[in-house]
């Protein structure tokens, strides 16, 4: 009798564990896949992020190097030609 009572008392600590581990963020141990891909997830929406960042940034530089170009051609004035050096 009192060893039934107490398997019984033992088997119902181990699954309130299981029960509480599973809602207390167990679940990343349960389901190792899902939480791996969440974080891919997060690590590809950075990367894309990042590389708008950097598309920005070089449409900006574009720009600003060809502003002179255009503000010459706005002056009606002809694009720079290549002097010879002579080394030839």
């Amino acid at each position: 009798m009192i060893f039934d009572v107490l398997l019984v008392v033992v088997v119902l600590s181990f699954l309130g564990r299981f029960v509480h581990s599973a809602w207390q963020g167990g679940s990343e141990r349960a389901f190792p896949a899902e939480a791996e891909l969440g974080r891919l997830r997060e690590e590809v929406d950075q990367l894309n992020a990042q590389v708008r960042r950097l598309a920005e940034e070089q449409s900006f530089m574009v720009s600003l190097l060809s502003a002179p170009d255009r503000a010459r051609l706005e002056a009606g004035a002809p694009p720079p030609q290549d002097s010879p050096t002579g080394d030839g």
